[in-house]
């Protein structure tokens, strides 16, 4: 019996013969041939189917086979002489004798079996108690009959707990030999559910064979003992714990489970790591979508995101470490466990950066190593918790890079500048750890002293001088000459280049330092000042040009100024770039000297007497005189006549006017006689009359000119 059982449990069909006292049914087991055939009825004696009432009613003695394939429910109501027997569909009971004999039973279910045909079998009645009623009979009352079998020969009485309870693989450790022990031992004294230890003594390429209690022998597959890794962990003669998931009985192996045990306590450990948030140690296998899959006992995730609290570079350098992670989400039925090495981190540095707040202090020195450098400042890490050092607080002295003074990784102590807890943000000064070169900077280089050092930088406004280690000053533009116009920097110094100059002013505060050089020359007013006098003849440069005349160089650091009005003692140019340009050297009269304001007025026409004096001394009003025009205007024409000498010609004065086109008879770089009608001596102008506008030849003009 206990054979065929363990076979049924292989099939894998529910066993349930358990009777319900509300439901007064009784599930019966039957075989195939009962099965084949009309449901087993009762018998019932021929008189009490003639109609005898009170015929008693006995219980029906129901023949069970050992080869077990279903159960169905039978239901036996009792009606004054009359027993029928349903069984998922209503079928008529035929009537017999009341004997208990078994024969005799099976002999009235061969005769049920041929006068009746055997209804298909409901499966939805299978394993279901219900309560059935009889017709009621001469006016008799139907009453229900509960009919309760004794529990099978050779089959345990399970109760609810059934093999596909102990193969539910997310049931724990505790819940599997609770179900277990609902159940007695088989005849080796082993038990279901039940852990047990054990010897291999073979192994093949399907499974191996367990040695356990002296006595019994087990078969699990080899699969159970692979690794999440994928290599396979057994060899003879290994002590393993396992789980019995059905005893062998006397002639076969046990139905035995490492795996089961393993993954339970496995999970178990998930489920208490993930509710403690305790730690656990993962190992890398492989980098898949996302992230990495880790070896936690089973399988797990872990997310690229969650590997470090900063962003990953290589994640394949990861790839067969261990690290301590922590279980962020365990579900044990979808066999999903997402895993987080970066919880553990944040936690450790939080606790870290608690530790490390407590202890800063302003002023104070604090240890650290460089992080990382960017282009603001150097990055450095206190502990849970970074600093930032400043360039302007990286060091007293020049430095071309960051690299030079401070490397990633390197350990450095600096000043705590600055603590902000509320944004977690300290500041961090480097050069504040040695002594500040600035200190008493205003009694070692007072204003006007004459200090000495190299050039260490070159800037369009100027050039940086280091006077001494850590302290620099600066040469203005404006201070490296007395000339009017502005140096080139690159051009007065060069980088490198030992130089003297004056200091000017100091700021310990702003830790600024103004030099000069010029100021190591004497000022050129001082100098050459009463050497200029008026009506003296100077050399210089033309400078700087405006619209009003131009700056002429005559010594370094004194400049006159060339009115555009004496230029020329004719009409002045619109713009003195018609006749200057800038660097021409020319000769100039010096027309006044104001020596407080440093100011020198020049004249360059005052170079020739006045052709104006000498035009109106040769000329009088009436004489003819030969002039080339020099431009038509609206009212007339211009006239040149000498050199720094012109006339007005207007249209009145012009024969042969060609009316309404408002056009001369004249036409300009011509030559033309004129006559004088008037000399304006005071305005120096001179208006002219032209009887004919017929233009001088070049013989006429050669027997003028002689």
């Amino acid at each position: 019996m206990q054979r065929e059982v363990d076979e049924h449990w292989e099939q894998g069909d529910s066993l349930d013969n358990g009777a319900s006292p509300e439901s007064g049914s009784t599930t019966a087991l039957l075989s195939d041939e009962q099965l084949s055939s009309e449901n087993v009825e009762p018998e019932v004696s021929a008189e009490a189917g003639a109609g005898d009432a009170e015929a008693p009613v006995t219980d029906p003695v129901v023949p069970v086979e050992k080869s077990l394939e279903a159960a169905i429910t039978v239901e036996v109501p009792a009606l004054q002489g009359s027993v029928e027997l349903q069984t998922g569909q209503e079928n008529a009971l035929e009537e017999s004798d009341e004997s208990t004999d078994p024969g005799t039973a099976d002999e009235n279910g061969a005769k049920a079996q041929a006068g009746t045909e055997q209804p298909e079998e409901d499966d939805s009645q299978v394993g279901q108690v219900s309560e059935s009623y009889a017709e009621p009979r001469e006016g008799g009352i139907a009453q229900p009959v509960q009919v309760t079998s004794p529990p099978l020969p050779g089959i345990p009485d399970l109760g609810e707990v059934i093999e596909d309870d102990l193969d539910d693989e997310f049931l724990d450790i505790e819940e599997l030999e609770r179900l277990g022990s609902l159940e007695p031992a088989d005849e080796s004294g082993i038990q279901r559910g039940s852990r047990q230890t054990g010897r291999i003594i073979s192994i093949d390429s399907t499974g191996v064979i367990v040695s356990f209690d002296a006595k019994v022998e087990g078969f699990i597959p080899l699969e159970e003992f692979r690794e999440v890794d994928g290599t396979l962990a057994v060899e003879v003669d290994q002590e393993i714990e396992f789980l019995v998931i059905r005893p062998g009985g006397a002639s076969g192996y046990a139905k035995l489970s490492y795996r089961r045990l393993k993954d339970a306590e496995i999970w178990k450990r998930l489920e208490t790591a993930q509710t403690e948030q305790a730690p656990l140690e993962a190992r890398i296998l492989e980098n898949i979508k996302g992230g990495f899959r880790v070896d936690i006992g089973v399988s797990g995730f872990l997310p690229i995101s969650q590997l470090d609290v900063k962003p990953v570079a290589k994640p394949e350098e990861w790839l067969g470490t261990t690290v301590e992670v922590q279980v962020m989400e365990c579900n044990r039925r979808r066999a999903n466990v997402v895993v987080s090495r970066a919880a553990l981190l944040i936690v450790a540095l939080n606790k870290q950066k608690e530790e490390t707040l407590s202890r800063l202090a302003v002023g104070e020195p604090v240890t650290g190593t460089v992080k990382n450098i960017s282009a603001f400042g150097v990055f450095v890490d206190l502990g849970g918790i970074d600093g930032l050092i400043r360039l302007n607080d990286l060091s007293y002295f020049r430095y071309e890079r960051i690299e030079d003074i401070l490397q990633p990784g390197q350990e450095v102590v600096a000043r705590v500048l600055e603590l902000d807890l509320e944004k977690d943000r300290i500041s961090l000064g480097l050069k504040q750890m040695g002594q500040d070169p600035w200190a008493g900077v205003n009694e070692r280089f007072p204003e006007g002293s004459h200090v000495q050092g190299a050039v260490t930088d070159i800037k369009d406004y100027g050039a940086f001088v280091e006077i001494e280690p850590g302290v620099e000053g600066l040469i203005h533009i404006s201070e490296m000459s007395w000339a009017h116009r502005l140096p080139n920097p690159a051009k007065v110094l060069t980088v490198g280049e030992k130089v003297e100059a004056v200091v000017l002013k100091v700021n310990r505060e702003e830790r600024r330092i103004s030099l000069s050089l010029k100021q190591l020359k004497l000022e050129p007013w001082e100098e050459y000042g009463n050497s200029f006098a008026v009506g003296q003849v100077v050399e210089g440069t033309v400078g700087k040009l405006t619209s009003y005349g131009a700056f002429v160089e005559i010594q370094e650091g004194i400049h006159g100024l060339l009115h555009i009005s004496d230029l020329t003692w004719g009409p002045p140019p619109k713009n003195p770039a018609e006749m200057l340009q800038k660097g021409l050297k020319l000769k100039a009269v010096v027309l006044s000297v104001d020596r407080e304001k440093k100011k020198l007025s020049l004249g360059v026409k005052h170079l020739e007497p006045d052709t104006w004096i000498t035009f109106i001394l040769e000329h009088t009003t009436g004489d003819t005189v030969t002039g080339q025009v020099l431009r038509l205007v609206k009212h007339g024409a211009y006239v040149k006549l000498a050199p720094g000498i012109q006339g007005l010609c207007f249209n009145s004065g012009i024969p042969h006017k060609k009316s309404g086109k408002g056009q001369s008879g004249l036409k300009v770089q011509k030559t033309y006689n004129f006559e004088i009608l008037r000399i304006h001596e005071r305005e120096r102008e001179i208006d002219l009359r032209c009887r004919n506008t017929t233009p001088l030849s070049m013989e006429q003009l050669g027997e003028e000119r002689r």
